[in-house]
């Protein structure tokens, strides 16, 4: 498998979060570009959405960039964290919020 893309909910219905994550081996070759493409295509048209989200670490360099090449925009910074160290402490990093008009 090269990777996973995906298009959650969020509170608000005419939203949804676009994530994606390609294997290391299988990065800077273009995939997340060009399923994120496919999945804002399917948003816009089968779902009817006019709004997407995203966001990614500071230091993400190649997953800023794709969300850059597909219109998302910074709308805030912000520190975050969605996993902890061996002793149960959160691991921070500075994050970017990014949204995008379909």
């Amino acid at each position: 498998m090269i990777g996973c893309i995906s298009l959650n909910k969020v509170d608000d219905k005419s939203t949804r979060n676009l994530g994606f994550c390609i294997h290391s081996s299988h990065q800077c070759k273009g995939y997340a570009t060009e399923a994120s493409r496919a999945m804002m295509a399917y948003a816009r048209t089968a779902l009817g959405l006019k709004h997407l989200i995203s966001g990614t670490a500071r230091q993400n360099l190649f997953s800023a960039r794709v969300l850059e090449k597909l219109g998302f925009v910074v709308t805030a910074e912000e520190k975050g964290s969605f996993i902890s160290d061996a002793h149960g402490c959160a691991i921070v990093f500075d994050g970017l919020s990014l949204d995008c008009q379909l």
